[in-house]
């Protein structure tokens, strides 16, 4: 997995139930603390302890623009009231790891410097439990072919052998659930990373699950050839290949 940007680090604030990311927001400072308690006792010199208290803060730079939401009056409104504000931080679009809890605004900064946009510091002090949730990532992924474009015939261009992102044949499918249980199986033995749950449309459209922590970037597509030319093979040159009768060079395609 690659390092994650500080532009797709996004902190919203819940709003009437829903999770509206703070606009123009130039950076977010989380800071986690942790309390110790001393327990030293008489027995030696040497200082020993146990964890206390912990809590965090959150500071927010942001550029003002007063009819966008949420910004500079929201946070105000909602400091001047005592609010606890309901925050998620998460650099995942859909999924991912996401960080959230409840925080009381401490503080708030107008500023300005001529010839510059106005600018504004947010603090917010932490307040109960610091909450990480650890969730796959859904996204809609398609058939195609190696060069990514969507398959010919789609909803329906079955039969089909289906490959994995390395262009190893995992498989042949001469439908969606085929399709399915031949990548599911594949990919449970290869990490685990990828799981399709469901058919969008019975053909080339399906829902995939991508575990947080899979490699980036993440899939688009599920590549797939057409046509009955493949069979299963551990040595081609030695016609060394998966058959249901060998004598009558029945072998297994896409096509049965």
């Amino acid at each position: 997995m690659g390092a994650i940007r500080g532009s797709d680090f996004i902190i919203s604030i819940e709003l009437n139930g829903e999770q509206i990311p703070v606009c123009y927001a130039t950076d977010c400072q989380i800071s986690r603390t942790f309390d110790t308690r001393e327990i030293s006792g008489p027995q030696g010199r040497d200082r020993d302890y146990i964890s206390d208290y912990r809590g965090y803060t959150i500071s927010i730079p942001l550029l003002i623009v007063y009819d966008q939401i949420y910004n500079y009056t929201e946070f105000s409104t909602a400091a001047e009231m005592g609010f606890k504000i309901k925050w998620y931080a998460s650099a995942f679009k859909n999924g991912g790891i996401i960080y959230s809890g409840e925080a009381l605004i401490t503080q708030i900064d107008l500023n300005s410097q001529m010839r510059d946009v106005m600018k504004s510091d947010v603090s917010l002090l932490g307040c109960g439990k610091f909450k990480t949730n650890y969730l796959p990532i859904n996204k809609q992924v398609y058939l195609s072919d190696f060069s990514k474009m969507q398959l010919t015939g789609c909803p329906n261009p079955y039969p089909v052998a289906v490959f994995w992102y390395d262009m190893t044949l995992i498989g042949p499918a001469s439908n969606a659930d085929e399709v399915i249980q031949v990548f599911n199986d594949y990919s449970a033995a290869h990490g685990g990373y990828y799981t399709l749950n469901s058919s969008v449309d019975g053909g080339c459209l399906f829902n995939m699950q991508i575990e947080y922590n899979s490699p980036m970037p993440y899939p688009d597509t599920v590549f797939a050839q057409q046509g009955a030319l493949f069979a299963i093979s551990t040595d081609q040159g030695a016609n060394n290949i998966l058959s249901v009768d060998q004598d009558l060079d029945n072998v297994l395609t896409p096509i049965g």
